[in-house]
């Protein structure tokens, strides 16, 4: 995920990705960026960010491939994989929001419990509340400084988009006000002169019709 940064508050704009990874498996926090580099300017992620001061705005990406850590390390992404992250994603917002759905979270504890082995520890969503995971976020200078580099690195995010088009293409796609207002006086002028139409009558009388508008 490719987020923003405050540097006198990290933990804004770190909190969404911090609670992804405690949700979804294949979901990397330490691989997620936090950096405004100058190629990303005319991004819709940079500029809501810096014109609406919005510090939860991001870029994600998945892969078509697989994962190359966690317990699906090595093995290609199912439906179900992408199924589950669109789930951890919208499950993240009402983490991220404080908004509390026990119903919803018993369902997907209990779910949680039947996957795992019984031996094994499992962190219930119950208990990752927003306040929580803030205290853990700012408690670790390790996260808050991960991914701050403001350097071009790899991902489609960190690299000039094919989608951003130079100020000189995009010059010659819109008309500029001064070529609208030249091509409305065109308009108008045309409008002014009288058509003229050539018509034969028995194929020997050649004679001109002017239709005045």
């Amino acid at each position: 995920m490719y987020g923003n940064n405050y540097s006198d508050n990290p933990e804004s704009t770190r909190l969404y990705p911090f609670i992804m990874s405690k949700l979804c498996e294949n979901f990397s926090y330490e691989d997620s960026k936090f950096s405004v580099h100058k190629t990303k300017d005319k991004t819709a992620r940079v500029a809501m960010w810096r014109e609406l001061k919005i510090p939860a705005v991001y870029t994600m990406e998945a892969s078509f491939c697989g994962a190359d850590f966690g317990p699906n390390k090595d093995y290609h992404f199912g439906t179900e994989h992408f199924l589950e992250a669109g789930k951890s994603l919208c499950l993240g917002l009402l983490i991220y929001c404080d908004v509390n759905v026990p119903k919803v979270l018993d369902m997907l504890d209990k779910g949680k419990q039947k996957a795992k082995d019984k031996s094994e520890t499992v962190t219930t969503t119950k208990a990752m509340t927003r306040k929580i995971l803030v205290s853990e976020l700012i408690g670790d200078k390790k996260l808050l400084q991960s991914g701050k580099e403001d350097v071009e690195v790899g991902g489609s995010d960190s690299a000039p988009s094919e989608d951003n088009m130079e100020d000189e293409e995009m010059a010659k796609i819109l008309p500029s006000p001064a070529n609208k207002n030249k091509k409305k006086e065109q308009d108008k002028n045309q409008k002014k002169k009288p058509v003229t139409s050539k018509f034969f009558k028995n194929d020997s009388v050649e004679g001109e019709l002017a239709l005045k508008t």
